[in-house]
């Protein structure tokens, strides 16, 4: 059986990322 927490953590990181960039394009915009 595969480790699930890994597949967990990645999702939770990208998801991070893709709102951090939504953040940051928010702020440019103004």
């Amino acid at each position: 059986m595969r480790n699930n927490k890994e597949e967990e953590k990645k999702k939770e990181s990208s998801l991070n990322l893709d709102w951090r960039f939504n953040q940051t394009l928010r702020n440019v915009q103004g």
